[in-house]
């Protein structure tokens, strides 16, 4: 045994301690209370005196069976002594105490034994211990997040099975309810997360989940931690409060998986978006890294099908644009990366979708139209140290302008009253509720039932009809609604009109080509600008890459 944990080193306290501290370490519990109500009293000048007392009332002897907790067994003695044990040693931690060598190593399994048994019975033992839940994990979290920190214990890459449960089911305890009013049961809980290098893989996020509950709950937490940091405005505070929660995110990629799926239910989107932009602007090294972990969730969310609903998410409030500008100014290699895969296939393959434009155009102020022809520019110029970037943002804003002005005049109605007939010998023009579409692909429109079995039987619709149809890349998304496809129809007609005397161009020469051949008009969105086709019918439309999917 440890000379500093012999039971006979208590032989040379002042008799006042000795008459407490001697039936406590022989199992009065009575006798402890009394020891340690007299330290707050009257603090003992050598407080390893007393180690001997915490050491025996953590022996993992005294934890009772299952069996015991069932019978009338005296099980409320050992259980708080344990507890008054945890404080003793926690009050030594909080007082400065430097730990003779060795001490900590002998220590920690009885402490982290009793901890385990304490969380796996904790309905059991509610109503026995006299601390609240949030005050019980709190006394364990210090416990552990001590050791932790603590050069001479044991790391939390040695910690026994199971220590991440009990962290995960802290973290979900110990969270404020109110945002901003932060704990002391809480920092060591980021302590814990912090310390954690190893979290996002799957065994230990496993343990985490298991903790937390289900995956929705884990979800849920996520949220609100960011949340409870956020009114925080130090760049130091927020990286202490958020580093070890965020990087647990990045390193646990699902890939669109159940935590995914959940993380954007939840809002992780406007979440880190507006993390992001709130401390882009901070020089310090830690917040830098918390930007560029917010950078690598949002990317990771818009790469995610459909990746429209997530980007219209993060351009509401301006956020997300306000993030590139701020970023404009202070550019790293890091954030560069980022920014251009936000400027290249993020933002411009989305601005067909009535969501993404309809976010859009929510920036702008009452009332105010834009008009692409005279000049106007959705967004101010940006100057990128990158030229590159520049150069993307530029053609970016001239791409956004344009939809933006061609979304107004279609929010206003322009486009919706009338649609044509897409029978090829046909093409009339029909209001709204007197056209209907083909119940397969739902993308064609027939004026009559002879209209559509001409076109299918004559002019090919019959060869395409399959391939029209929504793309199924992801079985449990559509591709768009039923907005988002009205309004592909009025952005189709726009553009048709807009270069129609480049159409006329490429059918003559189709036509010229191959004489006699049916052939459709092929208008392909994925790279943000239409991209001008023309194919025979019974050649089907080659299809997107399923990073382009949420674009086709």
């Amino acid at each position: 045994m440890h000379p500093d944990l012999r039971p006979g080193n208590i032989s040379t306290l002042p008799i006042s301690y000795k008459r407490y501290a001697s039936p406590a370490l022989n199992g009065s519990l009575t006798d402890f209370q009394k020891l340690m109500d007299f330290l707050k009293k009257r603090p003992h000048s050598d407080p390893a005196l007393f180690l001997p007392v915490y050491y025996s009332n953590l022996d993992p002897a005294g934890i009772p069976t299952a069996a015991q907790l069932d019978s009338w067994t005296d099980h409320v003695s050992p259980i708080n002594r344990a507890l008054l044990a945890l404080q003793g040693t926690t009050q030594l931690w909080a007082a400065g105490f430097r730990w003779p060598d060795g001490v900590l190593s002998l220590l920690w399994p009885r402490i982290w034994k009793w901890i385990n048994w304490l969380d796996t019975y904790r309905e059991t033992v509610q109503g026995i211990i006299p601390l609240s839940e949030v005050d019980a994990y709190s006394l364990y979290m210090r416990s552990i997040i001590e050791i932790l920190t603590n050069s001479t214990a044991v790391p939390l890459a040695n910690m026994p099975p199971g220590i991440r449960v009990f962290g995960g089911r802290a973290w979900r305890i110990t969270l404020p309810p109110t945002p901003g009013r932060n704990t002391v049961a809480h920092s060591d809980v980021v302590r814990f997360l912090g310390n954690d290098t190893n979290s996002g893989q799957p065994s230990n996020f496993r343990e985490y989940l298991e903790g937390v509950g289900t995956v929705d709950d884990f979800a849920a937490l996520v949220l609100r931690h960011i949340a409870h940091a956020m009114p925080q405005p130090t760049p130091l505070y927020l990286f202490f409060q958020l580093s070890g929660m965020l990087g647990m995110l990045v390193e646990r990629n699902d890939h669109g998986g159940p935590l995914h799926r959940a993380l954007l239910d939840h809002g992780i989107i406007k979440a880190v978006t507006n993390v992001a932009c709130h401390y882009a602007t901070s020089s310090s090294e830690e917040t830098v890294e918390i930007v560029a972990m917010c950078f690598t969730l949002l990317l990771r969310a818009f790469d995610a099908f459909p990746s429209y609903t997530a980007v219209a998410e993060a351009l509401e409030s301006n956020k997300l644009i306000a993030l590139i500008t701020t970023c404009a100014q202070r550019e790293g290699i890091h954030w560069n990366q980022s920014l251009r895969r936000l400027l290249e296939t993020v933002l411009p393959p989305s601005v067909w979708s009535y969501s993404v434009l309809k976010a859009l155009s929510g920036l702008l102020t009452d009332r105010q139209r834009l008009v692409p022809a005279n000049g106007d520019r959705l967004f101010p110029a940006l100057d990128f140290q990158d030229v590159e970037l520049s150069t993307m943002w530029e053609q970016f804003n001239k791409l956004a302008t344009q939809r933006v002005s061609t979304f107004q005049a279609y929010d206003i109605g322009a486009y919706q009253s009338i649609r044509g007939c897409d029978n090829m010998d046909c093409g009339r023009l029909c209001r709204r509720n007197e056209i209907k579409r083909c119940s397969s692909c739902r993308q064609t429109n027939y004026c009559s039932v002879k209209c559509q079995s001409l076109d299918w039987r004559v002019h090919g619709h019959r060869h395409i009809c399959a391939r029209l149809r929504p793309l199924l890349l992801a079985p449990e998304h559509t591709l768009s609604s039923v907005r988002d496809s009205s309004f592909v129809h009025a952005l189709v007609h726009h553009d048709y009109e807009l270069h129609i005397l480049t159409w006329c161009t490429h059918k003559i020469y189709f036509m010229y080509a191959h004489p006699g051949v049916p052939f459709y008009l092929m208008w392909d969105y994925i790279r943000g600008t239409a991209a001008l086709g023309v194919r025979a019918c019974a050649e089907a439309p080659p299809d997107p890459e399923p990073s382009d999917a949420s674009a086709a």
